[in-house]
């Protein structure tokens, strides 16, 4: 359940199962639900995952494996997030969330009678971007503290699990 998940920061070292976890989750999300409920921004910077998930209708835009097309993505990202929030403030839903169980996007789209989508951005080695730019931990600190309210959720996996890339900011909020 989405609405209860704010973000998941997954770490382990190599053939740990990261990967098949993710594929399990993409599995699960696309099985659950339609593209019209929920989308995928799938991360893949190694170059070696998500290939079996190109096809899926729930992918928003192709799979991202260049680290200025991540930087993109989630200015992107971050300001649909904006506007959603934006749009909620205006409709008087953004006062009553709370941090567990924000029922935000659900709330919102039942009072304005939308349909609005889940966005779920899956990072398979998260240390690969961020070590290469400084700009992408910035965008997902953003993400981290406020995309859970608008119905935007991170899956982050990583061998390296450090403060430098699971920064103790991160690992507060999440």
């Amino acid at each position: 359940d989405l609405s209860r998940t704010p973000h998941i920061l997954v770490g382990g070292m190599s053939g740990s199962g990261k990967s098949i976890f993710l594929q399990n989750i993409i599995t699960c999300l696309t099985s659950r639900s339609t593209s019209d409920e929920v989308q995928l921004l799938l991360f893949d910077l190694k170059r070696v995952e998500f290939d079996y998930a190109k096809e899926l209708p729930h992918l928003y835009g192709n799979v991202i494996r260049d680290v200025d097309d991540a930087v993109l993505m989630l200015e992107n990202l971050v300001n649909i997030m904006e506007e959603r929030l934006s749009a909620m403030d205006s409709a008087g839903v953004l006062s009553s969330l709370s941090r567990k169980g924000t029922p935000g996007l659900d709330k919102y789209n039942e009072k304005c009678g939308l349909k609005l989508p889940r966005i779920v951005a899956i990072f398979d080695e998260y240390a690969v971007p961020v070590t290469e730019n400084d700009k992408i931990r910035d965008l997902i600190l953003k993400l981290v503290a406020h995309g859970h309210g608008a119905g935007i959720h991170l899956i982050i996996a990583s061998q390296r699990t450090s403060d430098e890339i699971f920064t103790s900011t991160m690992r507060a909020i999440v």
